[in-house]
């Protein structure tokens, strides 16, 4: 079950959390139960002899459907696989249990207005779902003294989202479709695995499967790629490596906002959805300080020493009046992979998540102004490096990437100067304006830095005809201005402009093949660089406005219309040597650069 720690802000007190994942046999589930207690609820009764051991994650679709995955559990029913209850209340229109994977079972209960409020308790018996009163539509409807007469319902806080509108919003009052991870999830999560690609994979609907790796370039919102940010701040290059994702560890995440389908006012690299991946929260107490310890999760039993992984967290942070900070950093470490017989997995070219040294320090200080304004500076530094237990051998032609990967020594590894992996640095000025002009007004300035490192491949059977990697480093400056006006009672307009531009580079390393090949492939020592993608500056300026038509409590209307114009510029460059290649034309050994602005 879950476990919370609280500090308190009279006396620094610092706790160690150990998590371990162990692979056990799934929990199996031998009956499934909807009852009423006593005309005043609705119980879903999970009946298993392992529920302690189940883990629960809850994440929301929509925006009434609440979804609830039992990791490591089975349904052990005879001839079904599912179940389904229509209408079993006013408040809830469908329950229904299934067997989303061989080792996981999903329960989804989706609200008739809004997200249901479920308790979910563990007993010897199972897993109890408190559910809403069951009720009849005659019971339930309201008399003018219910509605004019405060309840504690209505007085409940409710949940706000800020990335589909770019300012706080009701997330029942956003007609799009929405999933919110939430930090419950993200920690259970992690402890399968520390790749936020993975985690969004496992728990957002519609996106794409873990794909194990630092790349995402397979995983997308229903088939288009989309926009990854940090807290607002846009991590897309121009020239995309697909690895976004790979930016910040899950342990400095407080939640993560998913928008599906494009919009206007994130414009053309949104064209799949958007990411909003929002930063921890500094809490409420003068001081915290909080120290989580992580081990696994893949250990591997036929090769303990060389498979053992293990992480720390720090958390430093609280409230003075009104300046509020935090301080989050973390390590992990994983070690290699090895299958059943204990042989080594290669990593090949996808770029694994073996054999990965993760740091990640997240910084945060706010200052309210005033109870209407808000200044807060963000900055986020991720670096992650890889030593690779094996190199990609192009000399055996073979589809399986295990028989084209050769294994390094394991004690030496790469003799390089720059390992393979990610560098992300980004800072974020934001300034928030409550009331302005009777709306809000939201302003950030902000600077992303990365650099993408590849792992060094015999290349001299290719195009490239060398021993050699390439690099992709990309800065970007830029600002993103929104404002909310209200025209009227029911109709908003959300309007302003962003501005970026973006330097990028790709260079390919050249190193001695001779030294490569006499050190049996584990010494790269460079002698030349090439450009893979030549150096190139993009400008933009995207001006957008959308509305917003409440035109009934069950009926909202968005549409919206954006601007953006482009200036692009590029040196002169040459290209890479002869090629010999046969399905492929000569190139230009030089080719001249210049200016070119476009606009949609």
């Amino acid at each position: 079950m879950n476990k919370h720690f609280f500090l308190y802000p009279i006396v620094p007190i610092t706790t160690i959390l150990v998590t371990t994942a162990v692979h056990a046999a799934p929990s199996s589930v031998t009956d499934v139960q909807l009852n009423s207690i006593d005309d005043e609820s609705l119980q879903l009764i999970i009946v298993s002899p392992n529920s302690a051991e189940i883990e629960v994650i809850e994440s929301f679709s929509g925006d009434r459907t609440v979804l609830i995955d039992l990791l490591q559990t089975q349904l052990q029913l005879p001839g079904q696989e599912s179940l389904l209850w229509s209408d079993p209340s006013v408040d809830i229109t469908e329950i229904t249990v299934v067997q989303e994977s061989p080792e996981r079972i999903q329960v989804r209960i989706e609200g008739a207005t809004t997200f249901p409020e479920i308790n979910i308790e563990s007993t010897v018996e199972g897993l109890i779902f408190n559910l809403p009163k069951p009720g009849t539509l005659a019971e339930t409807t309201p008399t003018e003294e219910a509605e004019t007469t405060p309840t504690e319902e209505a007085t409940e806080p409710i949940e706000l989202f800020v990335t589909a509108t770019r300012t706080e919003e009701n997330i029942l009052n956003i007609p799009r479709s929405t999933t919110v991870i939430r930090r419950e999830a993200i920690e259970q999560q992690s402890q399968l695995s520390n790749n936020l690609a993975d985690i969004l994979g496992n728990t957002v609907p519609g996106f794409g499967p873990p794909s194990q790796s630092a790349s995402n370039r397979a995983q997308s919102l229903r088939g288009r790629q989309p926009s990854v940010l940090i807290d607002g701040v846009p991590l897309s290059s121009n020239l995309s490596v697909f690895q976004d994702l790979r930016s910040i560890s899950p342990d400095a995440v407080e939640r993560v906002e998913v928008v599906r389908g494009p919009t206007s006012i994130y414009g053309a690299e949104a064209r799949g959805g958007v990411i909003n991946i929002i930063t921890r929260q500094p809490t409420e107490e003068t001081f915290t300080a909080t120290t989580n310890l992580k081990i696994g999760p893949r250990i591997s039993l036929s090769n303990f020493s060389q498979s053992f992984g293990a992480g720390i967290e720090q958390l430093f942070s609280g409230r003075v009046g009104n300046f509020d900070y935090l301080l989050n950093t973390s390590y992990a470490g994983t070690g290699n992979i090895f299958d059943a017989q204990g042989d080594i997995i290669p990593v090949g070219r996808s770029q694994g998540l073996d054999n990965l040294e993760t740091l990640n320090v997240l910084a945060k200080a706010g200052l309210n102004i005033t109870p209407d304004q808000r200044l807060q500076l963000t900055v986020n530094y991720f670096d992650d490096k890889q030593n690779p237990p094996t190199l990609p051998d192009p000399s055996v032609d073979q589809i399986n990437e295990r028989v084209k990967s050769r294994p390094l020594n394991l004690e030496r590894g790469l003799e390089l100067e720059n390992l393979p992996g990610r560098e992300n640095l980004t800072i974020n000025l934001n300034y928030a304006h409550e009331n302005f002009l009777s709306g809000d007004l939201n302003f950030q300035a902000f600077f992303n830095e990365s650099t993408v490192v590849t792992i060094p491949q015999d290349n001299r059977r290719t195009i490239f005809q060398s021993v050699s990697n390439s690099t992709t480093e990309s800065n970007k400056y830029g600002a993103r201005l929104g404002i909310n006006t209200p025209l009227a009672t029911n109709l908003r307009l959300l309007w302003g402009a962003d501005y970026a531009k973006e330097s990028i580079e790709q260079p390919l390393d050249i190193f001695d093949p001779n030294i490569f090949d006499a050190s049996g492939g584990t010494r790269f020592e460079k002698i030349d660089e090439a450009f893979f993608s030549p150096p190139y500056d993009l400008e933009t300026l995207g001006l957008f406005s959308q509305l917003n038509w409440q035109a009934s409590e069950r009926l909202s209307l968005t549409g919206g219309l954006r601007f953006e114009r482009f200036n692009m510029s590029v040196d002169d460059f040459n290209v890479l040597g002869s090629i010999n290649v046969p399905q492929l034309p000569a190139a230009a050994e030089e080719v001249t650069g210049g200016q070119v602005s476009f606009n949609d």
